[in-house]
């Protein structure tokens, strides 16, 4: 009897004590790429104006137009790079990202099945540490008041900046590009005895571009 009531526990708890478990996810090997990359992907690009640039005020336009073969080749080194170092499962999109790229190191975005996104340079191809997702490099909420504030303060420099802690503001993260949205209700004395009501709006994006936005409220 006892061992039966010991077998079931074993089915029960262990779900088979000792048979390696399914899960929902396949696992791949690093350099297994058949399947994994649509098709588009591994052709070259049938619109140049994204390496290009088409507009006319875009200081990136015509930057890297002859590097357009290197760029076509090192987008499918991207993707592989997102396949073996990126916890992606499938290649759905490669796109050359014209305005976070220099000349020495092309940036391109990819896109995976499972809703994994990465910026990807080409510095980081000879990388072989694990890749975080755009998602997982979004600036956490303590790190985006304190550069929002640093930001508030050099704008309203000489004056006197007071916040609202709790009321007023708010955090937004992204959940597949990982930019940030912050908002700050603040005051600023003005020194002449009156109060300026504002808001301003932070936007960091993972690669540490940021944009200050001031309005009254």
């Amino acid at each position: 009897m006892r061992k039966v009531v010991l077998g079931f526990l074993c089915v029960a708890v262990f779900a088979g004590c000792g048979e390696k478990q399914k899960t929902g996810s396949p696992t791949f090997k690093k350099g297994d790429y058949d399947g994994r990359i649509v098709e588009w992907v591994l052709e070259d690009y049938p619109d140049e104006s994204l390496i290009h640039g088409g507009d006319s005020e875009d200081p990136t336009r015509g930057k890297f137009s002859s590097m357009v073969g290197v760029i076509n080749q090192q987008k499918i080194e991207a993707a592989k790079h997102a396949l073996d170092y990126g916890g992606c499962d499938k290649v759905e999109s490669v796109l050359f990202d014209r305005r976070s790229s220099a000349l020495d190191s092309l940036v391109y975005m990819v896109d995976c099945a499972n809703g994994r996104r990465q910026s990807i340079s080409s510095k980081d191809f000879g990388n072989k540490e694990e890749l975080k997702s755009d998602a997982e490099k979004a600036l956490p909420q303590g790190q985006a008041i304190s550069q929002c504030q640093a930001l508030i303060a050099d704008k309203f420099r000489g004056q006197e900046v007071a916040y609202h802690d709790l009321i007023g503001m708010s955090y937004y993260k992204a959940p597949v590009t990982g930019n940030v949205r912050l908002v700050l209700d603040f005051d600023v004395n003005t020194g002449q005895k009156t109060v300026n009501k504002m808001k301003a709006q932070c936007f960091f994006e993972p690669a540490g571009k940021a944009e200050l936005n001031i309005s009254a409220r």
